[in-house]
Order: structure tokens, then C-alpha cells, then sequence
């Protein structure tokens, strides 16, 4: 997992001020999960999603640990340990995570109670957004990765000038 990313994303669900189409008990589990299982949380549109069973496919080498999850976790001054670790390797520095930029919540409580979750099931929301995402990471890719330019077409050749030789005509009877 990369730690690139150093602003939360349009529609993070880390952010405070917009609605994300989560369930508070999905909300609950991933508080829960980075907060005291010591867990990661992926951007949701650099991760890769099974088309059939809907379910993370994991060892994506292009996904990204979520800004919002990371800018929470440093407010509350609890990195957890992939954090820790890619701090203490060089590839995560928290003073480069934009922590003005849009409001983050503080800490889990304040996002399952200030959050404007759905309660009951979502099961169709989730899967438009996760084609959603899917979408979204398409294009991230093509913007990352260009189509290599197309070469023109070499210029024509000038005329020789020495004559041609007379080519053979096959005469049919």
C-alpha cells in the first residue's frame, strides 16, 4: 500500500462535509478497525473490487492508503502500524498530509455521530459505488498512463537521382 495520496479525495467518507452513502454499522466497523484493530483503510478509488462477488481483492500494487483515514488518525495522535512502520522506511511523512484542507473528523466517535449515514441496508448503492470507483481508478490510470504518442509517418522518400531499372513484365498468353 502507498502513502502518496495527501488530501482526502471529493467524496472521502473521512470528510465532514459531505454525505457518504455508508450504514452507521459500516461506518462502526471501520472505526473500529482502524482504531483499535490497528487496520489500514484504502482510498476507495484506488482499490479493485471482485465484478461477481463485490469483495476487495487485495495486493493491488497501485493502491493508496486513504488521506482521510491518515489525517484522522494524526489528529487523534494514533498512526496505526502500517503508518508506523512506512513513517520509520521513508515512505510516509505525516507534515505532508494537507491537514487544513477540507474538514476531516476528529476521531471515530465524532464521525459515527456527526456523520450523515443510512441506516438499513445499501446493497444497491454499494455496488453503483463501487463501479463508481472502478470508474474512477480507470481514469486515474489512463491520466497516470497516457497512450504512448502515435509516430507520424515518415517522410517520402525524394525521387532517386539515377534512373530506375526497367522491371520484368510477365506477359500473359
Amino acid at each position: 500500500m502507498k502513502f502518496d495520496l495527501r488530501r482526502p479525495c471529493d467524496n472521502c467518507p473521512f470528510r465532514s462535509d459531505i454525505r457518504f452513502p455508508l450504514e452507521v454499522e459500516r461506518v462502526e466497523e471501520i472505526v473500529e478497525a482502524i482504531t483499535e484493530r490497528d487496520l489500514t483503510f484504502a482510498c476507495h478509488k484506488t482499490t479493485r473490487f471482485d465484478p461477481e462477488t463485490g469483495e476487495h481483492i487485495l495486493g493491488n500494487p497501485k493502491e493508496q492508503h486513504c488521506a482521510g483515514t491518515l489525517i484522522m488518525l494524526e489528529k487523534m495522535e494514533r498512526p496505526n502500524q502500517l503508518m508506523r512502520i512506512a513513517e520509520r522506511c521513508g515512505n510516509y511523512d505525516r507534515t505532508k498530509l494537507d491537514m487544513n484542507y477540507v474538514p476531516v473528523y476528529d476521531d471515530g466517535d465524532d464521525m459515527i455521530s456527526g456523520g450523515a449515514w443510512v441506516r438499513g441496508r445499501m446493497r444497491v448503492q454499494t455496488t453503483t459505488m463501487q463501479r463508481t470507483a472502478e470508474r474512477d481508478r480507470q481514469t486515474a490510470l489512463k491520466e497516470a498512463n497516457p497512450p504512448p504518442l502515435r509516430k507520424s509517418r515518415p517522410a517520402p522518400r525524394p525521387k532517386s537521382r539515377w534512373p530506375q531499372p526497367a522491371r520484368a513484365i510477365a506477359h500473359s498468353k
